[in-house]
């Protein structure tokens, strides 16, 4: 080789490696590339109670105060409706649940939990639903079960204690229409009139703050 083309490589060295890293990265990078796509994505979980799971009894607490023991044994399957009395979006959903709770109480018992005492007694004279209304006893039950996460909730629970359905949020659009396909019922809907003052705002599918 002669002394100029010595000199020229010499000179260009620099670029030849900057170049040839450039390869290197490029090729670690559509090799990682497809390997991450060869691994399997962990599944979104949704906050809630969730279809599947299994609720054991526990204890409740009603607007005296009086504990008592929530039992999912027996003939018929439990309805459990989550809310806070505080929450704007239980109030907009209330219709709902009263005519479900009204025309399916004879195939199902429906029982109401609140994710707190507070106002519990004001709250069971003024709604008037068609079942009883209970605080859950225990924090850790809130939060194990996922009953804090958000409300309105409603979950049908079989008499084992399995979660077998179970909805996220005041019901409206394909929630409503799926509640209304599984129960076989026509559902009135959610009331539009706007939540009392200091009613929660939260929007369907998120927690009361």
């Amino acid at each position: 080789m002669s002394a100029d083309r010595r000199d020229l490589l010499w000179r260009n060295a620099g670029t030849i490696v900057l170049f040839l890293a450039l390869i290197g990265s490029l090729c670690t990078n559509v090799l990682l590339f497809h390997r991450y796509e060869g691994v399997t994505r962990p599944a979104i979980v949704r906050a809630g109670v969730q279809a599947g799971s299994v609720l054991r009894p526990f204890a409740i607490l009603d607007e005296d105060g009086r504990k008592s023991q929530l039992e999912f044994s027996g003939s018929r399957p439990t309805v459990i409706y989550i809310l806070a009395p505080a929450c704007g979006w239980c109030k907009r959903n209330q219709a709902n649940i009263t005519a479900l709770a009204q025309r399916k109480s004879q195939e199902y018992k429906f029982v109401g939990l609140s994710t707190t005492g507070d106002q519990l007694r004001q709250f069971w004279k003024g709604a008037a639903l068609p079942f009883p209304v209970y605080s859950v006893a225990s924090a850790k039950v809130l939060s194990d079960y996922h009953f804090s996460d958000e409300t309105p909730q409603m979950a049908v629970v079989s008499s084992e204690g399995r979660v077998e359905k179970a909805w996220h949020g005041a019901l409206m659009g394909s929630d409503l229409s799926g509640a209304e396909k599984f129960f076989g019922v026509k559902l009135p809907g959610l009331i539009t009139a706007a939540a009392p003052q200091g009613a929660s705002t939260s929007p369907p599918g998120q927690a009361a703050r």
